[in-house]
C-alpha cells in the first residue's frame, strides 16, 4: 500500500495488487477467533507415539490427516473438506489433524488451521511423534504427504493408506467396511 501512495500511477499496481491481495486475505482470515470445532490435543508436546495420541479418543472411529504448512498437495485437499466433514459427522467419524511441521513454525501452522477453517482435533508432531509416523508409514525413513489413516475404535490402525478427501466415495466405502 506504501508503493501504491507513492506510485499511484505505476503500471506496476495491477500486477503487485494480484500477488499481494491474497497475503492480505490470508492474514485477514487467520487472525480472526477461532471457531469452538478447532481443537487442540491437550499437552501435544508431550505425546510421543500415535497410540499414545490416539488414546484419547479411545471408543470412536478416527480418520487421521498428516500434512504441512508447506505441503501444495495438501492445501488442495483442504478444499474438499466441507463434504469431508458432513461425510464423516455422518458416519461417527472423529477428524484428527496431525502437522510434521517443525516447532519454530508453530504460529504459522496456527495460522493455517484459521485460515484453511480446519475443524477437528489438531496437533503439531515432537521428534519423538514424528519417528514414530515414519516408522508406521514405513518408506525408508520418509514419510509422503499428504497421507492418510482411519483408526478403530480400539485405537488399532484399521487402513494405512486410507483415501484422500477428493476420493470421497471411496473414503465412504472404506468406512463403511469398518466394523461397528
Amino acid at each position: 500500500t506504501t508503493f501504491k501512495k507513492e506510485f499511484p500511477k505505476s503500471e506496476y499496481i495491477p500486477y503487485l495488487d494480484t500477488m499481494i491481495q491474497p497475503i492480505i486475505t490470508f492474514y485477514k482470515k487467520a487472525n480472526t477467533p477461532l471457531s469452538k470445532n478447532i481443537r487442540f490435543v491437550k499437552n501435544y508436546e508431550n505425546i510421543n507415539s500415535l497410540k499414545e495420541l490416539t488414546s484419547f479418543l479411545k471408543g470412536k472411529t478416527i480418520y487421521i490427516d498428516v500434512w504441512a504448512t508447506w505441503c501444495g498437495p495438501c492445501k488442495e485437499e483442504f478444499k474438499h473438506k466441507k463434504a469431508l466433514k458432513d461425510l464423516l459427522n455422518s458416519k461417527g467419524v472423529e477428524l484428527l489433524y496431525i502437522s510434521i511441521d517443525r516447532k519454530e513454525k508453530d504460529k504459522h501452522w496456527r495460522e493455517m488451521i484459521q485460515f484453511y477453517g480446519l475443524e477437528g482435533h489438531h496437533i503439531r508432531v515432537n521428534k519423538e511423534l514424528d519417528k514414530d509416523l515414519i516408522r508406521i508409514f514405513n518408506k525408508k525413513g520418509s514419510i509422503y504427504i499428504p497421507w492418510y489413516l482411519l483408526i478403530d475404535k480400539q485405537g488399532n490402525i484399521i487402513k494405512k493408506h486410507a483415501k484422500r478427501p477428493s476420493q470421497l466415495k471411496e473414503l465412504e466405502r472404506e468406512i463403511n467396511t469398518l466394523k461397528k
